[in-house]
């Protein structure tokens, strides 16, 4: 009879394959260093996970879910937009940088790009929110087309991420604060109100 799953143990090893994975990249990772890290044998990863691959998807979609479900709470917080705006930039710029090399797995690997896909019409419908509330309320002056500011988020969100997986390791840095720093000026051009 199969021993049952521990969720606990399960969590652990996500947690480690995504410092391992956000670290290294698909490629570089090993399910050896993912169990040292966790404190797991890497036998037992295999009770929870197929192979590497399995485990790179299960890790991609529980970033995923933790990413998606702070941008909720950002947006449905009581803060001002200007609040919940900056909120949300330190956020997705923290987590860019954190799991750069995750995310050049999923950009460039031509077998994990569908990991990105099926999580990006949710993201991009989070920002429109976003938008929508600061522009409900007055705030924000943004056009009234719906298809343009749609397609406006999608080559901003995807012009960021590709930006961030292309600039050199030297200059990751550099690059991710003149990113948020660009997406801030936009943002505030569009203001009716002070910053």
């Amino acid at each position: 009879m199969a021993r049952p799953k521990d969720d606990k143990k399960r969590e652990k090893i996500i947690n480690a394959a995504f410092e391992v994975f956000g670290k290294n990249g698909f490629d570089s990772s090993t399910i050896q260093s993912i169990a040292e890290l966790s404190g797991v044998a890497s036998g037992s990863i295999y009770n929870y996970f197929l192979n590497k691959e399995d485990l790179f998807t299960a890790t991609v979609d529980e970033g995923w879910k933790n990413f998606l479900s702070q941008i909720r709470l950002i947006n449905s917080s009581k803060e001002r937009i200007t609040v919940k705006f900056e909120n949300f930039l330190n956020l997705a710029f923290e987590i860019l940088q954190k799991s750069l090399p995750l995310l050049r797995g999923m950009l460039f690997k031509a077998n994990q790009h569908k990991l990105l896909n099926k999580n990006f019409n949710t993201l991009f419908s989070l920002i429109e929110e976003l938008l929508t509330e600061g522009k409900s309320n007055g705030l924000l002056d943004i056009s009234n087309d719906k298809e343009h500011v749609s397609n406006l988020i999608k080559i901003t969100v995807l012009g960021i991420l590709f930006s961030a997986a292309l600039s050199p390791p030297e200059k990751l840095n550099e690059e991710i604060e003149s990113l948020k720093n660009s997406v801030k000026k936009m943002f505030l051009e569009k203001l009716k109100i002070g910053y």
